[in-house]
């Protein structure tokens, strides 16, 4: 169980740092999918940049948590 453990602490270190480096990523991301499935166009503001870069500290967080213990 230890393994899995770490391989999710890891995961979510890395989803956290990118969302918190680059969130343009996954708002490009956010943006196609609306555009490809919803048919809708989707402007993102400063505030869901914000919000997606909280989330990926709180995401690095978790990670650590992880790995810590």
């Amino acid at each position: 169980m230890e393994s899995g453990k770490i391989i999710v602490g890891f995961i979510l270190l890395i989803f956290g740092l990118l969302n918190v480096v680059k969130p343009e990523i996954y708002i490009n991301f956010q943006t196609y999918i609306f555009k490809t499935i919803y048919g809708a166009t989707f402007k993102p503001s400063e505030k869901t940049v914000k919000i997606n870069i909280y989330i990926g500290l709180l995401l690095v967080l978790l990670g650590l948590v992880l790995l810590a213990y």
